[in-house]
Order: structure tokens, then C-alpha cells, then sequence
């Protein structure tokens, strides 16, 4: 039997695929895509609101009428439909994960990749486009840069396409290097020699 988990994802790739086809059909895919994300950035940072979409206690009739007060003439119709549509089928609380199918579509139709990097202070435009560019070429999609600050990697940056990480950060080196001073010194002690020595 499957579980309600694997109901809503499939669920969720059927809308993505309908909503996509339609965007394609008019024209408005990468409108309709950057308002789609703009939409669930602002369902993930409001629990409230998070919270009124996936709640079995509100009366979808209810739901329907707030959603058309509050979206109606703000976003697309083609959006505001999908919202009703997912409320009348009691699937209002899985926006968000529509869209990460909705995305994983057209990422894959416009040949388009995710590459999460991570540096120790905010990146500037010239890092951003060097980055995208050296990884575009490296993956051969366009790099869709997903960034993170991480002060704890003291310097450099942590590249992950996939499931592949590139390690680049001055504490990875610190690390490695560290490990190389700890192995040669071992050797040395094995092997007699008296000639190298750790602080």
C-alpha cells in the first residue's frame, strides 16, 4: 500500500507536468517558473501561512475563498488555478513540493543544473560569473548557483554538482596538510630517520 508520502510525490509530479505542458503551450514558462519560486519562498517563510495551506481543520470552501482574497490579481491565473485546484483536492499543503517537481522539469527542459557552492564570505559578481562559467563548461548545462556562507570554512569555497563535492576551502588544506605532517613524521620515526621534527 503506499504511503501517503509516495501519494503526494506522485501526485506532485502529475501537477508539475500538467502546469509545465501549460506554460510551454503559452508561452510563460520562465515567468510562470520565477513566480512559482517567488510563491513558495514566501509559503517556507511564513509557518502561519505554511501552516493554513496544509491544515485539515480549515474548511477548503473557506480555504478557496482566502486563497482568491489574497492571490487574485497578484499572481497569474494559471497559478492561482493550481492553487485552487490543489485546495478542491484537499493537496493545498504540497505546493512547495509541486514546484520542486515543476523545477526538476524545467531544469531538465532548459538543460539547467543546481550547483550548491559554499564560501566563507558572500560571493561578488565576478566570483558568481567566473564560477558559472567554469562549471557550466565542467558539467556541460548552464550552473543554476544555489550559495551558502559558511564562516567556518575560514576561506575558499566547497563546489557541489550532484553527488560530487569539490573541496576547495583553507580548513580542507589546513585538514589535508595536516594529515601529510602526521604520515611523514610516522614514516620517519618507522623508518630511523631523525631528521624531520613537529612543533
Amino acid at each position: 500500500m503506499a504511503s501517503e508520502q509516495d501519494t503526494s510525490l506522485a501526485a506532485a509530479d502529475i501537477y508539475a507536468e500538467s502546469l509545465l505542458e501549460l506554460a510551454d503551450e503559452r508561452g510563460i514558462a520562465e515567468e510562470l517558473f520565477g513566480e512559482f519560486e517567488s510563491l513558495v519562498a514566501y509559503i517556507e517563510s511564513d509557518e502561519g501561512f505554511a501552516g493554513f495551506l496544509a491544515s485539515s481543520a480549515v474548511d477548503d470552501d473557506d480555504r478557496r475563498e482566502s486563497l482568491r482574497r489574497i492571490f487574485a490579481g497578484r499572481i497569474s491565473e494559471i497559478l492561482l488555478n493550481l492553487l485552487l485546484v490543489l485546495n478542491d483536492h484537499n493537496r493545498a499543503g504540497i505546493v512547495p513540493l509541486v514546484f520542486d517537481r515543476f523545477k526538476a522539469r524545467f531544469d531538465e527542459q532548459h538543460n539547467r543544473q543546481d550547483v550548491y557552492v559554499a564560501s566563507a564570505v558572500p560571493l561578488d559578481d565576478d566570483q558568481r560569473a567566473e564560477i558559472g562559467a567554469g562549471v557550466s563548461a565542467a558539467i556541460g548545462k548552464e550552473a543554476v548557483l544555489v550559495e551558502r556562507v559558511d564562516p567556518e570554512l575560514l576561506g575558499g569555497l566547497i563546489i557541489k554538482v550532484g553527488d560530487t563535492q569539490f573541496d576547495g576551502s583553507l580548513r580542507r588544506k589546513l585538514a589535508r596538510m595536516r594529515e601529510f605532517v602526521k604520515e611523514r613524521g610516522r614514516q620517519e620515526i618507522l623508518s630511523g630517520k631523525h631528521d624531520f621534527w613537529v612543533d
